[in-house]
């Protein structure tokens, strides 16, 4: 997942900020009064993924700035990536996963 900046609606971006490498998905996001932005997203959400690991589902946190999306690279102090929201609990259960 990468975040680009467009300075206008979209018509062209800018950086390429690369946010998580890993598997992801819903991703969601605001940016608060003071320009940092907060996006967060499931990791491997399953309770198996596509690799038949157990437990490995999380939802991560990623907090940046436009400038660092621009740059594609850490230039402020808010950076922060991979960070953990929550994490599933090691199951024996695979009802849930995906192909059962």
């Amino acid at each position: 997942m990468t975040a680009f900046v467009s300075d206008n609606d979209g018509a062209t971006w800018k950086g390429g900020l690369l946010l998580d490498e890993r598997e992801s998905s819903y991703p969601d996001g605001i940016q608060a009064e003071d320009g940092t932005l907060f996006i967060i997203c499931d990791h491997q959400r399953y309770t198996l993924n596509r690799a038949g690991k157990r437990g490995v589902g999380s939802v991560q946190l990623a907090v940046f700035s436009e400038e660092d999306a621009r740059a594609g690279k850490p230039v402020t102090d808010e950076l922060r990536l991979h960070q953990g929201v929550t994490q599933l609990q090691d199951t024996d259960d695979t009802s849930g996963a995906p192909g059962k």
